[in-house]
C-alpha cells in the first residue's frame, strides 16, 4: 500500500459485494469492521475471500490506504470468526500446497 508501514492487523467483520458485472457477477469485495469498510485487494489470501460473502470473518492483513486513498486491506490469512481451533481443511477450503 502507499507509503505505509506494513504491520499486519487482524480485524473481524463482514465480506461485502461492493461492484457487479453486467451479468449481476460480484467483481469487486469489501470487509466492514469497526464502521469502517476496506476494499480487499484481489491478491494472495483476499482472492479466496470472493467465496465467503455476506459471511463474518477474521482478516491478517495490511490494512490501510490504497494508491487512490481510499480505505484497502491487502489479506496475509483469514478465519470463519468463531471457528476457533479449527484448521483450514475442516472449513473445506483448498488452500493449495503446503499451506
Amino acid at each position: 500500500m502507499a507509503d505505509q508501514p506494513t504491520r499486519e492487523t487482524t480485524k473481524t467483520g463482514t465480506v461485502v459485494p461492493v461492484a457487479f458485472d453486467a451479468d449481476e457477477n460480484v467483481t469487486s469485495i469489501a470487509f466492514e469492521a469497526e464502521g469502517l469498510s476496506f476494499r480487499i485487494l484481489q491478491k494472495g489470501r483476499g482472492i479466496d475471500l470472493m467465496e465467503l460473502l455476506n459471511e463474518e470473518v477474521s482478516i491478517t492483513g495490511v490494512f490501510g490506504k490504497d494508491k487512490e486513498g481510499a480505505l484497502a486491506v491487502l489479506v496475509k490469512s483469514y478465519k470463519m470468526a468463531g471457528a476457533a481451533g479449527m484448521e483450514d481443511e475442516d472449513l473445506g477450503l483448498d488452500l493449495g500446497p503446503g499451506e
